[in-house]
């Protein structure tokens, strides 16, 4: 099967000049959206967390020489569901 990127070429991808943020934003899971283990996301707030980082002055700032701007977010799941602890008295 030939292959769309040649690894030896000088030009990146087109998804890999995608802006970091517009591409989480396409992927963001939003409320309603059902997780691969089960449940169904009430609101997140992720989507709009990156429509504020887009419109942030730091975000347009232009860069400099050798300068770069990473981006990075996360999500940590608790597969276990609700869960709660109680404390007997002895």
């Amino acid at each position: 099967m030939p292959s769309r990127w040649n690894a030896s070429s000088t030009s990146w991808p087109p998804l890999w000049s995608t802006d970091p943020l517009l591409l989480r934003q396409k992927n963001a899971a939003k409320q309603g959206t059902k997780a691969a283990y089960g449940p169904v996301f009430p609101r997140i707030g992720y989507a709009e967390t990156l429509q504020a980082a887009l419109g942030h002055p730091h975000y347009k700032a232009p860069l400099g020489p050798n300068q770069g701007r990473g981006v990075a977010s996360g999500f940590w799941f608790n597969a276990g569901g609700e869960s709660s602890a109680t404390r007997q008295r002895q």
